[in-house]
């Protein structure tokens, strides 16, 4: 039985996750109430989460991969030990950068009613950073 792991990282709002773990092709399941995770046997676990990617979803094998709700509205990330492998600290770092592109991208659509971003990767004397642009409407 995989042991859960708690990431030590939140990513907040609940719509711009959902809309990055879709982007991602998930179909998460979200929950008002926290429900236990289940594992790879279908086994339900102690570890709950309100936003649940369900294991079929995650792979061969896998367990649920759940998001927790914090008690400042946020979600920390619990991944199991053997999906880990895959859905590691990497993948909540791209994760934790889609929801920020996708509450900017929002914010944007709103308030400038600007079209979807040009999302870039550009490589600095510090490192690869991602960009992100909107076309204003004439």
């Amino acid at each position: 039985m995989s042991q859960y792991l708690k990431v030590n990282t939140t990513i907040s709002g609940q719509e711009h996750l959902i809309e990055a773990l879709q982007k991602q092709g998930f179909r998460p399941l979200v929950h008002d109430i926290a429900l236990p995770l289940e594992g790879y046997g279908g086994d339900k676990r102690r570890e709950i989460a309100e936003i649940v990617i369900p294991r079929r979803q995650v792979g061969n094998a896998s367990n649920d991969i759940g998001f927790k709700r914090q008690p400042d509205g946020s979600f920390q990330p619990i991944i199991s030990e053997f999906d880990s492998r895959k859905y590691n600290a990497k993948w909540v770092a791209e994760l934790k950068a889609s929801v920020s592109i996708a509450r900017i991208t929002r914010m944007a659509k709103r308030q400038y009613g600007c079209a979807e971003p040009q999302i870039r990767d550009v490589e600095t004397p510090t490192g690869r950073k991602r960009v992100v642009t909107f076309t204003l409407p004439s």
